[in-house]
């Protein structure tokens, strides 16, 4: 008899774990986890839109400790930064 059993799932940060991976970081998950956000902005409004718009762990390591420290002027400095941190550190 073979049985099937019901995987356990819970939720982080709205993402259901288990159905549902995080999304990798590229340009358009970056942008749109920061859609709302005026610019020119600063890394630290950065985080804090992303953090109000529920970003994935993932995505939130990545503005933390691979952004850098200063002021962008429209979302493709944000896809420029994504691009240069890949390049020079790998993509996780």
């Amino acid at each position: 008899m073979i049985t099937v059993e019901k995987r356990q799932t819970k939720s982080v940060n709205g993402w259901a774990q288990g159905f549902v991976e995080e999304p990798k970081v590229n340009a358009a998950v970056i942008e749109y986890f920061v859609s709302g956000v005026e610019y020119p902005a600063s890394k630290e409004s950065i985080i804090k839109k992303a953090e109000a718009n529920r970003a994935p762990e993932n995505l939130m390591k990545f503005y933390v400790y691979r952004l850098p420290e200063r002021i962008y002027n429209c979302p493709s400095d944000l896809s420029f930064a994504a691009f240069a941190s890949a390049y020079f550190f790998g993509q996780d």
